[in-house]
C-alpha cells in the first residue's frame, strides 16, 4: 500500500498514539513531533511546547527560546 500524501503519520504505542509531524519538521531541540504540542506562532515560526523552542520548521533554524516551558 502507497501512503497517502495528505494524511499524517501516527506515532506512540497503542492507546498513546497521536498524529505526528513529518520526519525533518520536528523540534530541534527534544525531537518533539507530536502535531498537537508544535503549535504555529505565525506563517515561519513553531512554538514547542514540550521545552519551549521557537524555529522554523523548514530550515529548522531556531528563532528563540522561551524562559518556562508550559
Amino acid at each position: 500500500m502507497t501512503p497517502q500524501p495528505d494524511r499524517h503519520e501516527r506515532a506512540g504505542d497503542g492507546d498513546r498514539t497521536h498524529e505526528a509531524v513529518r520526519p525533518g519538521c520536528e523540534c530541534p531541540t527534544c525531537r518533539e513531533r507530536e502535531m498537537d504540542l508544535l503549535v504555529w506562532v505565525d506563517d515561519n515560526v513553531v512554538r514547542c511546547v514540550t521545552c519551549g523552542t521557537r524555529y522554523n520548521p523548514t530550515t529548522r533554524q531556531v528563532a528563540g527560546q522561551d524562559d518556562q516551558a508550559d
